[in-house]
């Protein structure tokens, strides 16, 4: 299933937007993890953003603190109710049905280069008609030989932000809206006015 977001800024906003340095950020909202900002681009005034809810868990030594940006060093395709154990040199997959139906078990059985792993998920985007790679959208410390449980929501959150694609956000920006697919919903359009986002 195909979700799509549509953003409309108007002309005297946009000029203020790239006056001030600002860009559209997009937050994949999940259950647990620090944010990171999933999608971060210089905005038109229409602005369309296609994704499908396919992720992959990752592994990263980006310490996980405001402003940083994750650096992948693995990741692996990912099916909900699966666990996925780094092993330290690649990653091992196998069933956990006890998950929830958008839940994934990351596992950091592995030693090097520290005691601790950044695992999360990440997913593709196509913003304005340009595919992205897999960006994280969120992060998790995982400790050696420790499981943490994370899922995906049907929730988005936009907002104006400085910071790019992959760069971990403690708190959610001031003047952003939540957008939720709920009910089946695949379609959503937001506006910015005055400083603030909203749904329409």
């Amino acid at each position: 299933m195909t979700f799509s977001l549509n953003i409309s800024i108007s002309a005297a906003d946009l000029n203020q937007i790239m006056m001030s340095g600002n860009r559209v950020q997009v937050y994949s909202i999940t259950d647990a993890g620090t944010n990171v900002a999933w999608l971060s681009f210089s905005p038109m005034m229409q602005n369309t953003i296609n994704w499908t809810e396919d992720y992959q868990i990752y592994v990263s030594t980006t310490q996980i603190q405001n402003g940083a940006m994750i650096m992948v060093m693995d990741a692996a395709n990912a099916t909900p109710q699966h666990q996925y154990i780094w092993t330290g040199s690649n990653f091992m997959v196998q069933p956990a049905p006890s998950l929830g139906s958008t839940q994934f078990m990351l596992t950091n059985n592995g030693t090097m280069p520290a005691p601790h792993a950044t695992m999360g998920l990440s997913k593709q985007g196509v913003v304005n008609g340009m595919q992205t790679g897999y960006t994280p959208v969120n992060a998790i410390t995982v400790l050696t030989n420790n499981n943490s449980i994370t899922g995906y929501t049907p929730q988005v959150y936009v907002a104006l932000g400085m910071g790019q694609s992959g760069t971990v956000t403690n708190n959610l920006p001031h003047g952003g809206c939540y957008v939720n697919y709920n009910n089946g919903t695949t379609s959503m359009n937001v506006q910015y006015s005055n400083g603030q986002f909203f749904v329409v």
